[in-house]
């Protein structure tokens, strides 16, 4: 562990170091899969189920109960659902929530509550929440299929994502070269042949 997997795993109940993911059972029968650097809180209540995601990504495949919602809380918004799978990722400055199967509900800064689909994703910060966008809900889940998955991606957010997933740092210090667009389906089993594909590509 780095001392900052040590940090966020003090504050939760469930944890992931760089690299690691892990599949949680909860004892209501739903799912919830951390991607690294991820941390949960869980508190299973006789009138609801309620997630606090303290830091990192999570896909949530909940388990149906009309009576008992599954809510999740992250540093911008709160998302609501009765049974459904869905991903929520925390980043410095925003929450973004994709919808894989089913429907939720997303608080939002201002307004009604916004209402998400399969495939639908939305940004939700502080101030505001960006339009829904439509996304692929099959490449947003990919992580847990042990695959990065990048369609016309900066190299620089490739690199920041290959960080979370490997030991050691990825930095690249040339501007034009940060831009540099990727597409690609890339295996976590062994993130360092990433790099080697990207250097022979480039």
């Amino acid at each position: 562990f780095k001392l900052q997997d040590f940090r966020h795993c003090l504050h939760s109940d469930y944890c992931t170091a760089t690299g690691e993911t892990r599949s949680v059972d909860l004892a209501d029968g739903s799912t919830v899969t951390l991607a690294p650097d991820s941390a949960i809180r869980v508190s299973l209540q006789s009138q609801t189920r309620h997630i606090q995601l303290v830091q990192g990504e999570a896909f949530f495949n909940v388990r149906r109960n009309p009576e008992l919602p599954f809510v999740v809380d992250s540093h911008y918004s709160q998302t609501r659902v009765l049974g459904t799978q869905f991903i929520v990722r925390e980043n410095s400055a925003s929450d973004t929530i994709t919808v894989v199967h089913g429907v939720v509900s997303v608080n939002q800064p201002h307004g009604q509550p916004a209402i998400l689909k399969v495939n639908d994703q939305i940004t939700v910060s502080a101030e505001n929440a960006e339009a829904i966008a439509q996304v692929s809900a099959a490449k947003s889940i990919a992580w847990t299929k042990v695959q990065l998955v990048f369609e016309n991606t900066s190299l620089a957010d490739v690199a920041a994502e290959l960080n979370r997933y490997r030991r050691g740092l990825v930095i690249v210090k040339n501007d034009p070269l940060k831009k540099l667009k990727i597409s690609g389906r890339f295996s976590l089993s062994e993130p360092n042949k990433a790099l080697d594909a990207l250097e022979q590509t480039l």
